[in-house]
């Protein structure tokens, strides 16, 4: 029996514009885009075809599939065989849009276990989180912001935590 050998990529994605602070006030504004796993699967299946064509697709079409995705804090893992992991890498630097707005995507951490790739993400993800609720403590009530802040660090771990081998 053959082993499929993997890779396990953590990515981020920062989309431009989704948080601005008004000039002359304390108060932040932020225009969220909502993004969903399919979402994110169907801009990198596209960007493949269109970049590496039909001879690309078929090396990620049964191989590629995104794990893991926050809303939150556009943090994700994605699973792609070991022998195409660099042209998958190479495609999501390259993406510069996602649902008409313009972004990037930034791959974190690459790891051959899906153990490693969620620590790494755990990590990520709790200074993503901690660094958001800073800059609302300097907003709000810093007693309320302390509590959301560790029900969100917490559900975030179980979440990535939960992740199937």
């Amino acid at each position: 029996m053959v082993r499929f050998k993997n890779r396990y990529i953590c990515f981020k994605i920062d989309i431009e514009g989704e948080y601005e602070i008004q000039s002359g006030s304390k108060e932040s504004k932020k225009s969220v885009v909502n993004l969903s796993i399919s979402d994110i699967d169907s801009t990198i299946r596209t960007f493949v075809n269109s970049n590496y064509g039909d001879a690309g697709m078929s090396l990620l079409i049964g191989n590629m599939t995104v794990k893991y995705f926050s809303p939150v804090t556009k943090l994700g893992i994605l699973r792609v065989a070991r022998d195409h992991y660099r042209m998958l890498w190479s495609s999501l630097t390259m993406i510069s849009q996602i649902k008409s707005k313009r972004c990037r995507f930034s791959v974190l951490h690459i790891s051959g276990t899906i153990n490693k790739c969620q620590k790494a993400a755990i990590s990520f993800d709790r200074e993503l989180i901690l660094k958001h609720f800073k800059e609302e403590l300097r907003i709000k009530d810093s007693i309320l912001i302390e509590s959301n802040a560790k029900k969100t660090l917490e559900s975030s771990k179980r979440d990535i935590e939960s992740l199937e081998h």
